[in-house]
């Protein structure tokens, strides 16, 4: 609600039992859910919460999304130890968004999240500051076989020269998946790019 911008208790339960009854009159056979910011690991009480209900009162007929069941998207600042692994307990994939953070930090975020969670993937919106930096990002993408999700600025479809930077990064995105040996599938959805490589099968469902 727009007069309440922190998530309560409240409103997590009544969001599991939202979920949980729709999944039951629609029949869902498969379901994911986005936890997105806002920053959810200022409150990882409310999301562990909010997942345990799900878990609990969900149809026996609806199953978790075989990429992932429960996606969250963060910045990692909040990413403790303890959180990582309760986060990895309920089966939670984790986006990092590298934001505006040196590459450095943004290395260290990776290592820890693989480290407690076992994989991890880059959400990367192309603003004025990773469009300028998209190469070495995808350099660390290929290091630590995170898969990335690339948004362009919605607002940025509207500029001519935004549109030419943004077609020049992504060649150079694609030729560095190409040169890393790993099977890359580019799927397109909307405004967003995943460029994904795995040497089985495609991880995502589009």
């Amino acid at each position: 609600p727009k007069n309440q911008p922190y998530l309560t208790y409240r409103m997590a339960h009544d969001i599991s039992v939202w979920l949980t009854s729709l999944y039951r009159k629609e029949e869902t056979k498969l379901y994911k859910i986005h936890f997105l910011g806002g920053e959810p690991l200022m409150a990882i009480d409310k999301v562990c919460f909010l997942i345990d209900r799900v878990n609990m009162f969900k149809p026996e007929f609806t199953k978790g999304h075989p990429d992932g069941k429960y996606v969250l998207f963060t910045n990692g600042d909040f990413a403790t130890p303890n959180v990582l692994k309760r986060l990895k307990k309920r089966d939670v994939r984790i986006m990092l968004n590298p934001t505006t953070a040196p590459l450095e930090e943004v290395e260290q975020k990776i290592n820890k999240i693989k480290e407690h969670m076992g994989g991890c993937s880059l959400s990367i919106v192309l603003d004025e500051c990773n469009i300028e930096r998209i190469e070495d990002l995808t350099k660390l993408a290929i290091k630590y076989h995170c898969h990335m999700r690339i948004n362009r600025l919605y607002a940025g479809g509207r500029d001519p020269e935004y549109i030419q930077k943004y077609k020049e990064e992504m060649h150079k995105v694609f030729d560095l998946l190409l040169e890393s040996e790993w099977v890359m599938w580019p799927n397109f959805i909307m405004e967003s790019t995943y460029p994904t490589w795995d040497k089985k099968s495609n991880c995502h469902a589009c």
